[in-house]
């Protein structure tokens, strides 16, 4: 079992990688692939919106961690791999997969920011949780 963090070309290709369950934080622009047994959907904005006073709005990331947290642990619990994706791999996914490493290692918190940052980051170009 292991956790993944990737983009829709990773999701094009659930089997390649042994991923049979998948939280996809951009159902929108990414379908569900029709092998994968196991889905979440997480339906995140990637770009702030106009709310109702013309203003811009940001949706709250934060909505959707205990959900997601739950489904990625009963998953690697049951001895399944999860992929975690969204369009571009790089903010969506990384926030879910960032808010669900904390929420099952409380003691992530009370590490330094750059050393959370770069065990996320490592060996990839363009995260921005």
């Amino acid at each position: 079992m292991k956790l993944l963090l990737g983009d829709r070309v990773a999701s094009a290709h659930p089997n390649a990688i042994g991923v049979s369950s998948v939280v996809n934080c951009a159902p929108m622009h990414v379908p569900r692939h029709p092998s994968v047994q196991y889905y979440l959907e997480v339906d995140l904005a990637d770009a702030p919106a106009l709310n109702a006073e013309g203003g811009v709005a940001f949706e709250d990331a934060a909505t959707h961690f205990e959900r997601a947290a739950a489904f990625i642990k009963a998953e690697l619990d049951a001895g399944r791999s999860v992929l975690v994706h969204c369009a571009g791999g790089v903010s969506r996914s990384a926030t879910i997969t960032l808010a669900y490493l904390i929420l099952v290692n409380p003691y992530l918190l009370s590490m330094s920011d750059s050393f959370v940052i770069n065990a996320i980051s490592s060996g990839r170009e363009d995260d921005s949780p």
